[in-house]
């Protein structure tokens, strides 16, 4: 996911720099778009590295099944539910032809 927010990113940027280049002005469009596939790119990535210090946390909890299976509820499963949405939002943002993986629509109509 997170290279192919790369590529769109770049795709993005050489795009308002061939409307400036073309003498557009005001479009303001692309650069909204730019700006918020930058963001919840910069968002995903935050989280993954988030999600793999409390993975690694919840593996080291020794006191009980109870308190790891705890420490996996109420930190790596919230934190997994903030990068998802992240994620899905990259996935509205993003053309298809770049998303690496089946989209919901491709799930429940295409596969």
């Amino acid at each position: 996911v997170f290279p192919a927010a790369g590529k769109f990113i770049r795709d993005l940027s050489g795009t308002i720099k061939g409307l400036a280049a073309s003498g557009i002005k005001g479009s303001t469009s692309f650069t909204k778009l730019l700006e918020k596939t930058a963001e919840n790119a910069d968002l995903l990535y935050e989280y993954i590295g988030t999600l793999e210090d409390l993975l690694l946390h919840a593996e080291a909890v020794e006191t009980s099944p109870y308190n790891q299976a705890k420490e996996y509820r109420t930190k790596v499963f919230a934190k997994m539910a903030e990068l998802r949405a992240a994620s899905d939002t990259l996935e509205r943002l993003i053309p298809s032809e770049l998303w690496p993986i089946p989209t919901y629509l491709d799930l429940l109509f295409r596969l």
